[in-house]
């Protein structure tokens, strides 16, 4: 999922140098908590003009914010952070999530309010039907279109891979299956050409959703059958996706729906090519938004359809969500208005959203948007101290300022450091060896004091401590997933009681990193390594030597807890430890010879914080590293490049200043040199960062990522060869899938696989152990073998660096949003989607946001994920 962070897009909370800010008036907390809004108007803001208008298209978080309110997708997340029926009103699986079935609205399930497409103009143009989800499909595998999203298709779909394979064959000239009717820039490349080629590719994909083959789906699309007679055949007998096309068509299925409920008449079946138990997640997701037949319409009007749906404008585009783009000027206004065609208008309280452009990175300026009315909402940054000081003070939960309030946001995102192993910059070429070597990343994480840059985000609020409290330990985020841990008997019982079983992630995460290290088994896990606890097999792979059960309690002590706010990598023995060992091709872990003298002596001081005992542990890794250097590289000094971006000179940079010289200065710390010597080298601005980041022309970066939908399958594929941060790491120029679940390397010279080898075999365990996991369709037992695939990953392997969250999940707040109306799920759109969002004329002061907020809490909304709701958010299946 090509959604890379750069910087924070939160919800209606960015500095500007566009948006002029005048207030009428002394601003003070009487004259704010009096002032009057309207109730039906949400003033927003965007940092970025739109880049695409169709959801099938992009990927860029400033399109998703707007764009989630033009189209709706088949299910939505509702306040209560659960999914509920938007354009689908039923839906089910079969037994191991390989099939999701749907029923999208129609005139026999939801007479005469069926939803639709409309113009720019809310004239009605067509009904949104189960056939324009095959749309979305038939349009994202097309590589003319461009689109953003295919990752996120391809991955998931059955045959979705392949049926891309397959149409880059057909496109490249020396495959062996070439051919030029399916090439746009054959011949001339004349729009004729063009409109030929698309169509020819449509036709290949509609055939593939019927054939599964490369050749039988050629001769299938270049055959005489019609258009029509194409589609109604591969609506019916479609391996990826099914459409029915009359009542009844699809009711012998393998549906599994929770006892006492009927099965439903789908109309709408999508096939998986693995187990996606969170397959809810996507169906909420705009990348599988269905799309118009205008989109894929390239024989009838090439000029509206395919890459130029997207692009061509706001005009061209049609409209099924609750607003259409009133009006657009790229660097300074978005305004939306209510769709009165919209099928669910009663849901929508907000007549019109209007966003003005932002720009620069003043964290003051949000606040004074606010306090001048130009926004409805803001989040107070720590980093603003003159409004974080004025309006919260110290205590984040009961804020100075009556009207602003400690607002659940749920956070899903991670910023990390990123080690590229093939830096394309010649200059920094020996970074590439000297990352790839185990001890080097393990040294890196082992004194990197990560809080120097997670400070920028929390300063105001860490009561002085060293240690930020946004620090995260874990690439994941919490919040990304919870599994609900109960048996159907359970589905009466309210929230609170169901809130008891619910397990994040993060907890599974933290169960197998006690059981794996600290050996204290928890009765929720289930262990799905058949190596057992870590730390037990270490001791004994290395013979004698052992540290003693009080170090081992004194290590526990300071870094058994990978909660956020506490550094459990800084110092961290284990890690240390960790630098020492190199890994085989069976993902065992040895000590090599010429190493064991010094790691016994490091074990010696396992456990023990003093100064010395600090000073003997990094000069022990430090050797470590000289003689790993010296194998690889023929010196015992490297020189490593961290980019960063021009447009952050005085705001981020300066804290990666402070970062890199505390971790480079052990002279100063212990008197001994640093063989790693980490130099910032900042783009002019963001455009040139971009550029380098795609060219891989870097060492080590900070990026983010937030998810797309709720599995951590979301995080942790990015890791992946072919992964959305493939280009970053470098690994498809290293190496290449091979049998068994083999990873072999690319390059043939025998010294550069001696100098990868480590890191061939750690990734190669690493994705033999998601392979394992991301194939797991039971939630339960899924969530402890990606969590254990993270963690050979992360914590062993060091493959990156989780660094902070940017903001916690209660973040003091002002608004004149209903935050009990809005959904809070930290993945996909819903946090920017209106439909349902209520507007205050007024703030609420702290009396009447507790009475709310307690309103909220007892309501009354418990199903599984099973009992799916209407889209007035009461209707259980078979109600």
């Amino acid at each position: 999922m090509k959604k890379i962070l750069l910087s924070l897009a939160a919800f209606a909370i960015v500095g500007s140098s566009a948006v002029s800010v005048v207030a009428c008036g002394p601003v003070n907390f009487n004259s704010l908590l009096t002032r009057r809004e309207s109730d039906n108007i949400f003033k927003g803001t965007f940092k970025a003009p739109m880049t695409y208008y169709s959801s099938a298209t992009t990927m860029q978080s400033e399109d998703s914010a707007i764009i989630s309110n033009l189209v709706d997708t088949l299910l939505a997340g509702d306040e209560h952070n659960n999914y509920q029926g938007d354009l689908a009103d039923r839906w089910a699986s079969n037994a191991d999530s390989t099939k999701f079935y749907f029923h999208v609205r129609d005139e026999i399930s939801d007479p005469g309010n069926v939803p639709t497409w409309v113009d720019i103009n809310q004239n009605v143009i067509d009904k949104v039907d189960a056939n324009d989800m095959l749309n979305t499909m038939r349009y994202i595998f097309n590589p003319n279109n461009m689109s953003q999203t295919t990752f996120a298709w391809s991955t998931i779909i059955k045959n979705g891979e392949k049926l891309s394979t397959a149409i880059d064959q057909l496109r490249t000239k020396d495959s062996g299956k070439y051919n030029a009717k399916f090439d746009q820039n054959a011949g001339t490349g004349d729009e004729t050409q063009k409109t030929n080629a698309n169509r020819n590719i449509d036709r290949f994909i509609l055939a593939f959703n019927v054939t599964e083959e490369l050749d039988a789906a050629r001769e299938k699309a270049l055959s005489s059958i019609t258009d029509e007679e194409l589609l109604v055949e591969s609506q019916a007998e479609g391996k990826m996706m099914q459409i029915a096309n009359k009542p009844n068509e699809f009711a012998n299925n393998d549906m599994v729906v929770t006892e006492g409920q009927e099965k439903f008449d789908p109309n709408l079946v999508v096939h998986l090519q693995k187990p996606t138990p969170y397959f809810e997640g996507l169906a909420a997701f705009l990348a599988w938004a269905p799309i118009p037949d205008r989109a894929v319409q390239y024989y009838q009007d090439w000029s509206s359809a395919g890459y130029n749906y997207a692009s061509k404008g706001f005009e061209n585009i049609l409209y099924s969500s609750a607003y259409v783009i009133e009006n657009y000027e790229p660097t300074q206004t978005i305004r939306l208005t209510k769709n009165n065609n919209y099928f669910n208008k009663d849901n929508v309280f907000i007549d019109k959203a209007i966003y003005s452009y932002t720009g620069g990175t003043d964290v003051s300026k949000a606040r004074m948007l606010f306090e001048a009315g130009d926004i409805s909402e803001v989040t107070f940054s720590p980093s603003d101290a003159a409004g974080w000081s004025k309006y919260v003070g110290e205590n984040t939960e009961n804020p100075k300022f009556e009207g602003s309030h400690s607002v659940t946001k749920l956070n899903g995102t991670t910023f990390e450091l990123l080690y590229n192993f093939n830096n394309t910059d010649e200059k920094y070429a020996d970074a590439n060896k000297a990352l790839a070597l185990n001890s080097v990343r393990q040294f890196l994480a082992y004194r990197m004091n990560r809080s120097y840059i997670a400070k920028y985000y929390s300063e105001a609020m860490d009561g002085g401590n060293k240690t930020s409290k946004l620090v995260r330990n874990i690439f994941t985020s919490k919040n990304t997933t919870t599994v609900d841990k109960q048996t159907n008997t359970d589905i009466d019982k309210t929230d609170k009681e169901r809130a008891s079983i619910k397990y994040d992630y993060v907890d599974y995460y933290n169960d197998i990193y006690s059981s794996q290290y600290n050996n204290i088994p928890s009765p929720e896990v289930h262990p799905s390594d058949d190596k057992g606890q870590y730390l037990t097999n270490l001791w004994s792979s290395l013979g004698d030597i052992k540290p003693t059960d009080e170090q081992i309690n004194n290590w526990k002590a300071k870094f058994a807890n990978l909660s956020d706010g506490i550094d459990a990598y800084l110092d961290n023995d284990l890690i240390g430890v960790q630098a020492f060992l190199i890994m085989d091709d069976q993902g065992n872990e040895t000590v090599a010879e010429a190493d064991k003298a010094d790691l016994t002596n490091f074990i010696k001081h396992f456990g023990k914080y003093e100064y010395e005992d600090l000073k003997a542990k990094t000069e022990l890794i430090i050797s470590k590293i000289k003689r790993d250097l010296k194998a690889v590289l023929g010196k015992e000094s490297v020189t490593i490049q961290w980019m960063t971006s021009g447009a952050t000179a005085t705001t981020v940079n300066l804290r990666v200043n402070d970062i890199i010289g505390a971790f480079v200065d052990t002279q100063k710390d212990f008197g001994i040199a640093n063989p790693l010597n980490i130099v910032q080298t900042p783009t002019t601005d963001n455009s040139e960062f971009s550029k380098k980041q795609n060219e891989g022309a870097f060492s080590i970066m900070i990026s983010g990522w937030s998810p797309d939908f709720a599995d951590p399958a979301n995080f942790l594929n990015t890791v992946t060869l072919g992964g959305s941060f493939d280009a970053f790491f470098g690994w498809s120029k290293l190496f290449k899938k091979g049998e068994g679940g083999k990873i072999d390397f690319i390059s043939t010279d025998v010294n550069e696989q001696k100098a990868f080898m480590d890191l061939k075999n750690r990734f190669q365990q690493f994705s033999k152990l998601m392979v394992d996991g991301d194939n797991e369709g039971v939630l339960d037992t899924r969530a402890n073998k990606l969590a254990l695939a993270e963690l050979s990953g992360v914590m062993r392997s060091q493959f990156l660096l989780p660094i902070y969250a940017p903001v916690a999940d209660k973040t003091p707040s002002m608004t004149y949003v209903d935050v009990f109306t809005r959904s809070t799920q930290p993945s996909g759109q819903a946090v920017y989607r209106l439909i349902g969002v209520k507007m205050l004329s007024k703030l609420w002061n702290r009396e009447e946001y507790n009475k709310a907020k307690t309103k909220f809490e007892n309501e009354e909304f418990s199903y599984p994920a099973s009992y799916p709701r209407g889209h007035n958010g009461k209707d259980k299946l078979g109600d």
